[in-house]
């Protein structure tokens, strides 16, 4: 599904994009009420972690390490096509998903 809240750290790259997103959803301006309702609805947030405080987004970068773990390893040194490639990444979700997120 769509996402709603967007979480990352205070890098300047991702401050900048979401000062340029909000600029383009301001920029919309349109008479048709169902086009703004429907923007305003499905509008993302996006939500950044405390200045100098990497640490706090320690749970999502251990999911971005395992993810990367696996996809060296099937994947190695190897191009792939773009189905190849989803598919890879499509069985790598899959596997990460299947594991419970706590020991109990």
């Amino acid at each position: 599904g769509k996402s709603s809240i967007l979480y990352s750290d205070n890098a300047t790259n991702f401050v900048g994009s979401n000062n340029e997103l909000q600029r383009l959803f301001s920029l919309v301006k349109n008479p048709d009420k169902s086009l703004c309702n429907y923007m305003s609805h499905e509008n993302i947030k996006w939500k950044f972690l405390p200045p100098r405080s990497p640490n706090f987004g320690g749970l999502w970068e251990a999911g971005v390490r395992s993810f990367k773990y696996h996809l060296k390893r099937v994947v190695g040194d190897k191009k792939l096509t773009y189905e190849d490639f989803l598919t890879v990444t499509t069985q790598i979700e899959s596997v990460l998903n299947s594991r419970p997120l706590t020991p109990f």
